[in-house]
């Protein structure tokens, strides 16, 4: 059974990294808004389609976080993964996110696209996506807690000590990463991650176009590191090593830089798709 500090330590850094991620949803969705207001449709089902893009985006994110960060909490206290804390955990996760499910549909039906009413009997409906999102994600991370169980009933019982855990950012795949060790790994980019980054990337490069060097950091250097990431997301089959490489040395070297607050959250919150945590 995982012990009751583990989890208290669990549920404060999730805690933290959940209220910054809500919080960019929270924007993302009144940016979405008054883009659709500006076309003059801002009570519509294209706005509710919108509102929900952006909540969507978020779940798969939640979940990487929550497995990165429970993982990290199980490697630290020596714990070895077997079948009974492999069930603990995949109640944890399931509690967590199922939370979270109910705090973004909360936040999409209160938006104003669908306070209006615009969708009528089809709001449920429209909301059920977020729903079967996460059940997907759920589903996902009880095969990587299987994967996990495997790796240590593989390194068979001459492993000595408490698991060894090392984790590989991102939201696909547990890797053997030694004997008793296991950790995630990310396999592809998929359209919500490169829509995320392209976002904040640009939001970052329109912002550097009004700063000059500040003492933390060199504007043409971080632009062109900006400008270097937005490149590789546009290739067919991005490079994930090196765009993770450049997403956190731009985001590391903007972070201490007030003036560039804004574009810095949106960096980290979208970071998150490809399993980079910027402090």
């Amino acid at each position: 059974m995982l012990p009751g500090e583990l989890i208290s330590t669990f549920d404060r850094l999730l805690g933290v990294e959940v209220s910054q991620i809500n919080a960019q949803v929270s924007a993302g969705i009144m940016s979405r808004i008054s883009e659709a207001a500006g076309r003059g449709m801002a009570r519509s089902g294209a706005a509710c389609q919108m509102v929900m893009g952006e909540a969507a985006r978020a779940i798969p994110v939640h979940a990487q976080l929550a497995l990165s960060l429970l993982f990290r909490c199980i490697g630290a206290h020596g714990i070895r993964m077997d079948e009974v804390i492999r069930n603990e955990c995949q109640t944890i996760l399931s509690e967590r996110l199922n939370n979270e499910l109910t705090q973004l549909r909360n936040l999409v039906a209160g938006s104003a696209p669908f306070h209006s009413g615009i969708l009528g009997a089809n709001t449920e409906k429209v909301l059920c996506e977020l729903t079967r999102k996460t059940t997907n994600e759920l589903t996902r991370i009880s095969g990587e807690l299987d994967l996990a169980v495997a790796a240590m009933r593989n390194a068979g019982p001459g492993v000595s000590g408490g698991a060894t855990q090392v984790t590989v950012h991102g939201p696909v795949g547990v890797l053997q990463t030694g004997a008793g060790s296991y950790g995630v790994a990310h396999q592809h980019i998929d359209q919500g991650a490169r829509h995320a980054l392209e976002t904040a990337l640009t939001k970052l490069i329109e912002a550097l176009a009004t700063r000059s060097d500040d003492a933390s950091y060199h504007t043409s250097e971080v632009r062109e590191m900006a400008s270097e990431a937005q490149a590789e997301l546009s290739k067919p089959r991005p490079n994930a090593s090196k765009l993770r490489a450049l997403v956190g040395g731009v985001g590391t070297a903007i972070s201490l830089a007030p003036k560039l607050r804004d574009a810095y959250e949106s960096l980290k919150w979208a970071a998150n798709f490809i399993g980079v945590t910027l402090p």
